[in-house]
This record gives structure tokens, sequence and C-alpha cells, in this order.
């Protein structure tokens, strides 16, 4: 009944979904090669090719291979089987091969990321009914496009000393607000006529996820950003990095969450919130050598215990004048607690011992602040900064790669606009 109701390509590449474990039977297979699912420029992407991809897409993803499933998910699919011609035309016009040991390389990696013996990938593909060749052409294309981005804009994308400098204002100004380690699915929404259909392509992954299908497979497969060949995952960001409607919702997000889909004046956006946590300074790349004087004060002490007990600890710390002093200090109360907390990143400390320090000059001690079972006063004994050329050099090469990601964006819109693309399923 499926069949009557799909274009007759589209309907034999969903027939062939049933066929799984060793791939399409034969007579199909070659049925299904005969059939053009679309036309870019001069060349053709088969229904076979469709099948194939579709197949890639769904077991990578954990999403079940059901005829009804390839339906919804087949036009993304097939859009960004588009997108690969065109990302390889562009490398031929440019003169760019891939060799293929390089695509031996990229193979491999992958074997090593879904932890296979090598050579297993092979004996995986074949148990899934996947076609390597399908596969190496989707990774002929990636490699392909990094070489026409970098070829193309490499030498004409800059960013000026004002730029670096504006930026690391804006760092320092967010240490200490909120930031997210996230990973999104992005469905850009180029003309108006696609709002209906990348709406609903967002809601259908979103299904799939509450289904178990994986996020970063679905985001390697149908999210249009940067992002998408590392599983969608941006890294750290802070509101600033984000659109209004995305920032708002990852707030009223809890780490381990996805929600969506959220509109910006971009797209469709779908959030996997991994982690949050307080944004550190670049300078935060600082290391400080540690040693604290603690008195013991139980968490059950009334206000007139732990004002006591304050009032001691300031006095202890006002004798002492550099590392040597606060270990006789420590001797001196007997607290097993106090000592050395030896070197470390300054990054890697709680928030309230971090605020404690983190402007305290060498041999200066803090003010008094809570930690598990006492108070403590906490001693810089050795700091090292990050140099200012390394923080410029850091901002600079995260400046030039949000710069290119843009530059690539554009590039393959204007593609798409300045192709001849025949759809025929």
């Amino acid at each position: 009944m499926l069949s009557r109701l799909l274009p007759p390509a589209l309907a034999l590449t969903l027939a062939l979904a049933g066929a799984v474990g060793g791939g399409p039977r034969p007579a199909a297979a070659q049925e299904a090669a005969l059939h053009i699912a679309a036309v870019v420029n001069d060349d053709a992407i088969s229904a076979y090719d469709l099948y194939n991809r579709l197949t890639i897409v769904m077991v990578s993803s954990n999403v079940p291979n059901r005829p009804e499933i390839r339906e919804r998910l087949a036009p993304q699919v097939l859009r960004n089987l588009i997108d690969e011609k065109l990302k390889l035309q562009e490398a031929k016009r440019l003169g760019i091969e891939i060799p293929e040991t390089e695509v031996d390389r990229a193979l491999a990696r992958l074997e090593t990321r879904n932890k296979l013996p090598p050579g297993g990938l092979d004996n995986y593909l074949a148990s899934e009914g996947i076609n390597k060749a399908n596969l190496i052409a989707q990774i002929r294309a990636e490699l392909a496009w990094v070489r026409v981005v970098s070829r193309t804009f490499r030498s004409k994308v800059s960013v000026t000393p004002e730029e670096i400098k504006d930026a690391l204002a804006r760092m320092d100004a967010n240490a200490g607000k909120p930031e997210y380690a996230v990973a999104e699915i992005f469905l850009p929404v180029d003309q108006p006529e696609q709002e209906g259909e990348t709406r609903n392509l967002a809601r259908r992954l979103m299904q799939q996820i509450s289904q178990g299908a994986s996020f970063p497979s679905l985001a390697r497969s149908f999210s249009q950003n940067a992002a998408a060949s590392k599983g969608g995952d941006l890294g750290w960001v802070s509101r600033d990095d984000l659109d209004g409607p995305v920032a708002d919702l990852l707030e009223k997000m809890q780490p381990g969450q996805i929600s969506g889909p959220a509109r910006s004046d971009a797209g469709y956006h779908i959030l996997f919130l991994r982690q949050k946590r307080i944004a550190a300074s670049l300078d935060d790349g600082a290391t400080v050598t540690l040693k604290q004087l603690v008195l013991p004060l139980a968490a059950s002490a009334d206000a007139a215990t732990q004002a006591e007990t304050r009032d001691r600890l300031t006095a202890l710390a006002a004798k002492a004048t550099d590392c040597d002093a606060m270990d006789a200090l420590a001797k001196e109360t007997g607290s097993p607690l106090s000592g050395t907390l030896g070197t470390v990143p300054l990054s890697g400390l709680a928030p309230a011992m971090k605020a404690a320090v983190g402007d305290l000059k060498v041999g200066t001690p803090s003010a008094p602040l809570p930690v598990p079972d006492g108070l403590a006063v906490l001693m810089v004994c050795e700091r090292t900064d990050m140099a200012q050329e390394e923080r410029e050099k850091r901002v600079e090469d995260m400046l030039l790669e949000r710069r290119l990601s843009q530059r690539a964006d554009r590039l393959l819109r204007d593609l798409r606009r300045a192709a001849f693309i025949d759809i025929r399923i």
C-alpha cells in the first residue's frame, strides 16, 4: 500500500529496505541502479545510492530499519548526497584529488573510533548490509571539501589585532558566567518555502532521538554546520555565542537533556547539553603552587564558634609572610589538613578556591574560606601565567576557524544556487 503512494523510484528504494544482513536482492539492486533519484549538474545520484546512504544513516544512528522511517528521512539524506556531489565537483574544478592513502587513513580512524580490529570494518559493513563504496564516497567528499575550503579561503581569511583584543575582552568579561558544553543538530532554512519541510524534519529527528537514536550519528548525517563532522559538538559556549532563542532554550536545560527544535533566524536547532560550568578566563591556563592553613570546624558549629574560629585563623594568617611561615604555622596548629596542595591548574580549582587565589599575590594569605571540616587560608607560593602571546594565538586560531566555517557554509549555499539540480523522486 505504501508503494502506491510514492513516486516509482522512491517506492523501489523503500522496497529494498526489507533486505538486511546481506544487502538488497541482486535484481532489485540492478533495477535501483537504473533509476535516477537526482541530477546534479552533470552527475547523477541513483536510487541505489540513496538506499545505501539511508542504510548507513540508520545503522550508525540506531534508527529502526523500517520503510516508513526511510520515507521520512529520505529527502534530507538525498539533499546530503546532492551537497556531496557539489563538493566533489568544486574540488574537481580546482584540480583537487584525494589520494587513496588518505581515504585508507580515514577508514582506519573509523575502525579505531568504533573499537574494531584492523580490517574489521569490512566485516562490520557486510554484516549490516552497507555498501563500502558508498561510505568511501562520503569520506572522499568530506576530505575534498576540507581542501577546497583551505585552498579557497585560507590566504584570504585574517584576523586583526583589534579583533583579537575585543575577543579577549569578551572572554574575560564572561569569566564567572555560565558556560555550556553543547552539541547541536542545525537545519537551515534558506528559502521561505523550506520552512514547513525543515520544521517537520526537525520534529522527526527529535522523535527518533526520543526512541533511542544516536544524537552524534544523526548530527553527522543531517546537521548543516561545520560541527556536523564532530557529531554536532560545539565545545564550550556562552550565551553570547548563540542566537537568542537557542540561548533561552539552553539556559532552561539540565546536563544530559536533549531539547528542541528551537527556531532562530537561520533555521532550526536541536540541542544536547552535555555539561554546564562557570566560565573560566583564558588566563586560567595558569598554574599555582598552593599551601593552606586549616583550622577544624564542625558543620554543626554555632555562630559564636564559627566567629571565634574565623578570628583565630585571621590572626594566625597575619603572621604568614611567606610559604615557609605557612609551614611553621601548620606545625604549630597541628592540623593534619594543613600543608601543601602542590601545583595545580587554576581552572581545576573549586569556584570558591579559585576566587580566593585568582588575583592573590605570591606570598600573601587569602581571607578565610570554608573547606570540608573547617576553615582555611590559602597562599600562592608560585604562579605561572599564560603568556600574552599564547593568549592571543589561541584567540586568533579560534576566530580564524570560525571565519573559515562561515565562508565554507556560504560557498556551499552559492554552489547550490548556481547548480542545475533535478530531483526526480
